[in-house]
């Protein structure tokens, strides 16, 4: 077993871990929080495998996992308020998390559908874009929280603002890495076995 994998493991029972504890607390905000990471570093990959046969790569695993983890712990720990610029730490490991989740389905949807035809430097460019731009839809949503509930989640227009650009860099910096791997082949030994399987079931899938 990877170290990575041992490491999400042992985050993802810590998440468990805070979920009953938020739950025992009448904590409510907390625990929905922590269900959300139980639903999406432990339920989805159950589906996706059970399903589908799937079995996502153990690096994307991990980073999930750790952007769900930083976030439960900025407000289990009060982490946002005692840590300088935790949140931006927050935005840019989700960024990263949806670069990276970016750049696997356009290569995938590249290798194995006949439909997309892009070159390593098209996918960087969908890669930023794309990051840039569930960016805003989070800014988005935060607004909508401020006005509907009256939260205090856009502290100032400073904030938002270095939200996007922090967003901006995660997406930047997978992009390169992306190109990188591209370059020297070891994005596809990466998605070798997820490509086959998403190919098989989903791209692909005969009809009965």
């Amino acid at each position: 077993m990877k170290p990575g994998t041992v490491v999400s493991y042992t985050l993802k029972a810590i998440i468990v871990t805070f979920f009953i504890s938020a739950i025992w607390r009448n904590n409510w905000i907390i625990a929905f929080g922590c269900f959300a990471g139980i639903m999406f570093t432990i339920l989805l990959p159950m589906v996706l495998k059970l399903k589908f046969n799937i079995t996502l790569p153990w690096i994307l695993d991990l980073m999930i996992t750790v952007a769900f983890f930083i976030h439960i712990c900025g407000d289990v720990l009060y982490a946002y308020d005692t840590i300088p610029h935790y949140d931006n730490i927050t935005h840019f490991v989700s960024a990263c998390v949806v670069a990276l989740v970016v750049l696997i389905a356009v290569y995938i949807l590249n290798e194995y559908w006949g439909g997309l035809q892009v070159d390593k430097y098209g996918t960087a460019f969908v890669v930023i874009i794309t990051t840039v731009a569930m960016g805003v839809v989070w800014e988005f949503r935060e607004w909508s929280a401020d006005a509907i509930f009256g939260m205090q989640t856009q502290l100032s227009l400073e904030d938002t603002m270095t939200d996007l650009l922090v967003n901006a860099l995660g997406g930047v910096f997978i992009a390169i890495v992306g190109i990188r791997l591209l370059k020297n082949g070891a994005l596809k030994a990466m998605t070798k076995d997820l490509g086959e399987r998403v190919d098989t079931h989903i791209i692909n899938k005969k009809k009965p």
